[in-house]
């Protein structure tokens, strides 16, 4: 008689399961995140384009930045580099 309290098939079989179960689970935790990053991603796009139309609309940003645009020009800022570089950084 046997002392074992079941067999080493059986604990194979419970291992194999185991082992598909935390398969399974890190695919769906994988998906998950994936997902929750695109809606990040989608929030944050969304809340950009926000911002540029609330500027763009805003006449009093746009006198300010026009008093400003001379001292930056002098000092070597350059609004179509900045431009290109945001869009750089935001396609990454």
């Amino acid at each position: 008689m046997s002392s074992q309290l079941f067999s080493t098939s059986d604990a194979n079989a419970q291992t194999k399961a185991m082992a598909q179960a935390q398969e399974l689970l890190a695919q769906k935790t994988g998906q998950s995140t994936e997902e929750i990053d695109k809606q990040t991603y989608a929030i944050g796009e969304n809340s950009l384009k926000k911002m540029a139309e609330q500027i763009a609309g805003n006449t009093g940003f746009k006198q300010f930045a026009d008093d400003q645009l001379g001292t930056l020009r002098q000092l070597g800022f350059s609004v179509q580099e900045y431009r290109s570089s945001s869009r750089r950084a935001t396609r990454r």
